[in-house]
């Protein structure tokens, strides 16, 4: 315990508190000698005693104001930067909040204030990161049924899309475009998850989203073609009439993926693009299932494995799969 009082208080570790007390030690030391050496002139030199007084004086007033003013200084800077930090949480605490409210307008606020503060500074970006992620997977639901404005539509992709909300579009694109902080994201743990979110009928091309967690989201006719998609987690996830050409699928998870009618081929051009990185076990991890009341293949025309073999899709495998489902659900409405 003696050790760690010794260490911890007697020993600050600020450079600049070490700094300052080496600084104090000399000055005392100056002084003492100065002392000596005014009191030796004053006793041999004949010097009147008011004038040595005063140098004596003057000398030490000197020394002893340099050192208040460098302790003046650093009272002055830390409550400085606890004013900031205090500011900055603040800041932190107004954004957040703002995302709980009823109107749309509010809610862009808040999120533009915080992507703006997380551009300013590596403090609160791991947790704005993580604020952001919840929001969008699970958004503030008072007023998304009530206020038509409130949606991000996408005729292009045809009445099944989804709508997204503007403010989850707006969040999504502070995801996107945050300042690389890797090192800093890395001691954190932290990894973008959006499972389960609503990402329906967005556009995702050329984006960097490798690692992400999208298990159990609703991506039907999402645009992902062309983008770095290696080691990303879509189990689960609905990817019905998605665009996944020319991406990068390098260690993709699809376990229990919809693809009925996911391009892996072609862009949207209808020019030739096939997805790299895809094995034959993902993709027989994954199931299809109606889109736009048919069952529909995913397009898989010219998609390779690095092997340079075609990849297939097992019908049988399918329709084992579905009447296995069918036998379950029989058995369950008997049970019940």
């Amino acid at each position: 315990m003696k050790k760690r009082m010794l260490d911890c208080d007697y020993f600050p570790k600020s450079p600049l508190v070490q700094v300052l007390a080496v600084y104090v030690a000399i000055i005392i030391v100056v002084t003492v000698l100065i002392v000596v050496f005014h009191l030796w002139c004053w006793l041999t030199d004949g010097e009147s005693n008011s004038a040595a007084i005063r140098n004596l004086l003057i000398s030490s007033a000197a020394f002893f104001g340099l050192p208040l003013a460098a302790w003046r200084s650093l009272i002055s800077e830390r409550q400085s930067e606890t004013a900031e930090r205090r500011l900055v949480n603040e800041r932190y605490q107004q954004g957040a909040a703002m995302l709980g409210d009823k109107m749309v307008t509010v809610r862009l606020a808040g999120i533009y204030a915080l992507r703006r503060l997380a551009e300013e500074g590596d403090t609160h970006h791991v947790q704005i990161m993580w604020t952001l992620c919840d929001f969008i997977r699970d958004p503030t639901k008072e007023s998304s049924d009530r206020d038509a404005s409130d949606l991000e539509s996408n005729a292009t992709n045809g009445p099944d899309t989804t709508n997204i909300r503007r403010d989850v579009v707006a969040a999504l694109e502070t995801l996107a475009t945050r300042q690389p902080r890797e090192i800093i994201e890395k001691n954190a743990g932290f990894k973008l998850d959006l499972s389960g979110a609503n990402l329906a009928g967005l556009d995702f091309s050329a984006s960097v989203l490798a690692g992400l967690n999208l298990s159990g989201a609703k991506l039907v006719k999402a645009n992902l073609s062309n983008a770095k998609l290696a080691g990303i987690h879509l189990s689960g996830s609905d990817l019905s009439g998605a665009i996944l050409s020319g991406s990068d699928l390098f260690g993709m998870i699809l376990s229990g993926a919809k693809l009925s009618g996911t391009n892996f081929s072609t862009n949207e051009n209808g020019r030739s693009n096939p997805a790299k990185g895809l094995e034959q076990s993902q993709l027989d991890s994954a199931a299809s299932l109606e889109l736009d009341g048919q069952e529909r293949r995913p397009i898989l025309d010219g998609v390779k494995d690095k092997a340079g073999r075609q990849l297939i899709w097992d019908d049988r495998k399918q329709d084992i799969e579905l009447k296995f489902d069918t036998t379950v659900m029989m058995v369950d409405s008997r049970s019940q």
